[in-house]
This record gives structure tokens, sequence and C-alpha cells, in this order.
């Protein structure tokens, strides 16, 4: 019986409810199942931590809606499940899992420990410099923690979960521009990256660094200055927002 109704594949991550589809490392679990890998082994060598997983391998021939209905048995209600889907020949490999929140997470004392370490997980991409998309960025200087920056990257993060939508504008139309200058924040060059159900730092830059747009607003020499936190919570389990600022 199908316990979850699935986003279609592709689908926005934002629009997804309790779905997202894989992001940066995340990526080609599908495939290597459906090649015969063992999905529990391979999450944990990728040092994703899961409540639960299921996984299995359709075989031709398949019938229209057949990744669907299996990925929406493979589920149930609460929470946020992280879906891959990937193909090897003519198999087709399904992953479902539920990510972990570890407990420090929800911990006062431990907040700046995480902060801490995304910063620095931000600062070794910046460092190393990449590619996004089909732009190619040089190494930059490092940015440094803002307090305004980083006020207006836990509310919105909170607000979100208090209010369960997900996006880069509240249901009231604020943009990113509306809440910096609520919080103050002189007029410059801004970008935001939000992340949804990941919990691991090094984890949530990989995945910014996969997505060409995240991607530019990380390693964009403009930034000098960087807000940023999170809120456990909601249907996602926990969401990170980032503030970069000039």
């Amino acid at each position: 019986m199908a316990a979850c109704s699935p986003p279609p594949l592709g689908a926005d991550a934002s629009s997804a409810g309790g779905w997202r589809t894989a992001q940066g490392s995340e990526v080609g679990i599908g495939a290597a199942v459906a090649a015969g890998a063992d999905a529990s082994a391979l999450l944990r060598s990728r040092g994703l931590v899961a409540e639960r997983s299921s996984s299995l391998k359709l075989q031709p021939p398949l019938i229209p809606g057949s990744v669907s209905r299996a990925l929406a048995d493979a589920c149930v209600p609460g929470g946020q499940w992280i879906s891959d889907v990937g193909v090897d020949g003519s198999v087709i490999g399904v992953v479902v899992w539920k990510p972990v929140v570890p407990d420090a997470m929800r911990r006062a004392p431990h907040r700046e420990l995480f902060v801490a370490r995304m910063l620095a997980e931000v600062n070794l991409a910046r460092a190393h410099g990449g590619i996004c998309g089909d732009q190619r960025f040089a190494p930059s200087q490092p940015v440094i923690l803002d307090d305004a920056l980083r006020m207006t990257a836990l509310d919105y993060a909170a607000r979100q979960v208090r209010e369960g939508f997900t996006g880069h504008v509240s249901p009231d139309g604020q943009g990113l521009s509306q809440r910096l200058a609520l919080h103050k924040v002189p007029p410059g060059w801004a970008g935001e990256n939000l992340a949804y159900g990941l919990s691991d730092p090094a984890m949530v830059v990989s995945a910014w660094l996969a997505s060409p747009g995240h991607c530019r607003n990380l390693l964009d020499p403009r930034a000098r200055r960087m807000g940023v936190d999170y809120q456990v919570g909601g249907s996602w389990g926990i969401i990170w927002d980032q503030v970069l600022g000039d």
C-alpha cells in the first residue's frame, strides 16, 4: 500500500513537500544499486546517516508509473525522505532513505560548533575554487562570520520550519533583499543558499557545489562576510540558510 506520494522525477526540492531528490554526493546511489551495490553500505560509505532506508531494482519490461509506485511504497509518512533513481544498462535502481538529525544539533551549546564547521567547509571550498556550471572560479579569500547576516539566515530558517514552506521567497512575498533590510544590513551584493534535510556541514557544502547557482554564490569573489545557521524541525528535519555579503 502506498504510504507517501513522492514528487515527479526531476521535481524541484522546494515544491516536493516531505521529499527531495538526491543532491551532490548523494547522486549516483540509485545507479550503483542497479549495478548490484548494497544500498545501506553505500550510504554509510558516503557519510549519509539514515534512520531508515529501502531499495529495489526494477527489471524490464516496465509499465508507466513503475518508479513512482516503487518510491511511494518505500516510505512512510513523517519526516523527510530523500530519493535517488539511477540506471545501469536496462535495470533501474530505486533508493530512498530518511536522514538522521544528530541529537547534538538540537542542543544550544553545540550550535556554535556546527556553525564553525560550516564556516571551515565554506572557506575550504573557496580556497580551492571550482567550476560552477559553465563558469570557473579561481581560489578566493575566506569569508568571516557576520552577526547581522547570521540573524537574517537564522530567522528565515526558523520561519520556514514554523510556517512549513520552502524557497527563497516567503508566502507573503518577502525576498532576501527585504529580509536584509529588516536586519539593517547595508545595501550591496548578497547571495543566499538553502539546504533541506542535510545535517552535516560537509554534505551541505557538497550539495551546494554540485548545483551551479548555489556554487556561484558560495565561490563568488565578492563575498567577504557570511551569516549561516540552521533550524531543526519541520517535515525536512533540518534547514540550513547561508547568506553571503560583500
